[in-house]
Order: C-alpha cells, then sequence, then structure tokens
C-alpha cells in the first residue's frame, strides 16, 4: 500500500470517529432536552461556566482550568434552584490531552446556608491531599460512612451539627458521591462519570433528596 493510500485511509477513519462523536452528542443533547422538557425545566446547549466560579478553589474547577458547559438543566423545583450539565475541563499543565467530562448536578436553597465542606470518596485523588487547616471527620457511631468517605472541613462543630445520622446513613447507601458545599449551594458528582440520560431523573432525585435531608 502506497503512503497516498494510507494517508487516505488514516483520513477517513478520524473523519467516521468524528461523525460518530457527532451524533452521540447529538443524541445525549436530544435526550436531555427531552428530559427537561418533561420535568418543566429549562434546556440550554451550552451553559456559562460561570456557574462553578464559586467554587475555583477546588480541583475539579480549578481557576487555571479550561472549562465548559454543555447540557444544561436547570429550574426551581420547590425550594431549590437547580442545575444539571456536562461539564468537561482540561487543566493547563495538560493542554495537550483531550480533557476529561463529567456530568455534575449543583442545587441553590432559599432555607439552607452550609459550613463549607467536601466530601469524597476513600482512595480518590482528592482524598491523597493534604489541606492545612482541613481535618478528616468521622463519626464513631457510623463506622460504615467514615470507612468509605472522607469528610473535610475548617469548622468541624458546624458540619458535624448539619451530618445527622440520616445524612449519614444516605450517603452510606449511596456510594461514590463527591460533594461540595458552601454558603446557599451544594455541588455533587460522581468523579469522571458522564451519566447516561436514562439516569437523569435518579440523579436529579439524589440532588433533591440530598437538600431535604440537610433540611431536616
Amino acid at each position: 500500500m502506497n503512503p497516498l493510500s494510507i494517508l487516505a485511509w488514516v483520513v477517513i477513519f478520524f473523519i467516521v470517529l468524528a461523525f460518530i462523536a457527532y451524533s452521540q452528542g447529538k443524541r445525549r443533547g436530544e435526550a436531555f432536552q427531552k428530559f427537561a422538557r418533561q420535568r418543566g425545566l429549562s434546556y440550554a446547549k451550552k451553559g456559562d461556566v460561570n456557574a462553578v466560579s464559586a467554587f475555583s478553589e477546588y480541583h475539579l474547577f480549578a481557576a487555571n482550568t479550561e472549562k465548559t458547559v454543555s447540557n444544561m438543566i436547570s429550574g426551581e423545583p420547590g425550594s431549590v434552584s437547580v442545575s444539571l450539565f456536562d461539564y468537561r475541563f482540561r487543566t493547563a499543565a495538560s493542554r495537550s490531552a483531550s480533557g476529561k467530562s463529567q456530568t455534575v448536578a449543583m442545587g441553590k436553597s432559599r432555607r439552607l446556608t452550609f459550613p463549607a465542606f467536601e466530601l469524597y470518596p476513600q482512595g480518590t485523588f482528592h482524598t491523597m491531599l493534604s489541606i492545612p487547616g482541613k481535618q478528616d471527620i468521622n463519626f464513631q457511631h457510623q463506622k460504615g460512612f467514615s470507612e468509605r468517605y472522607i469528610l473535610r472541613s475548617d469548622d468541624e462543630g458546624a458540619v458535624r451539627s448539619i451530618f445527622t445520622d440520616q445524612v449519614l446513613s444516605f450517603f452510606e447507601r449511596h456510594r461514590g458521591l463527591t460533594v461540595i458545599a458552601q454558603g446557599d449551594t451544594l455541588v455533587y458528582y460522581r468523579d469522571g462519570k458522564l451519566i447516561k440520560p436514562g439516569t437523569l431523573n435518579s440523579f436529579l432525585s439524589d440532588l433533591l433528596e440530598i437538600f431535604r435531608l440537610f433540611e431536616k
């Protein structure tokens, strides 16, 4: 096979890959839009990256990260203003990489003011970092929770007061969640996971359930 034939096949290969990616993205967007319409929520193909600006001190949303937000679903079911979106990011140290994508849920409450805290599954990259002033908060009577999660804050007393037994039990049952909260806003996601459109309802329900438990 001559070099021109090889080049032609390479070009065709990448065209096919691009078409597949475009088709998958289009179907995903349509599924998100359909879900939003069924739930009486709004949909935008492109979202505002400033939605996560309040959390720029955290690794996922760091200020030196290139960010894009897409397939944003938003609305206000009940007392919580919610946003669900696909979040793509690439750090300055890895500009040549394709970046990473995952789905993020964010809620703002009119009834709650959270002490700043971060909750990560045990064994993730975040749990290996030492953060000055932020201690891992354990609960001796809920060892299952403490074995599965790292909970950090610089205000241990305030965090302990809102992590009731019901809250601890919820996270013990729902493994692998990452939660960051401060002020009236809470963000949660599964690290590195783009959720399937068919699970959007449970993804939103979990967000609303977390707020409901913290309101008690």
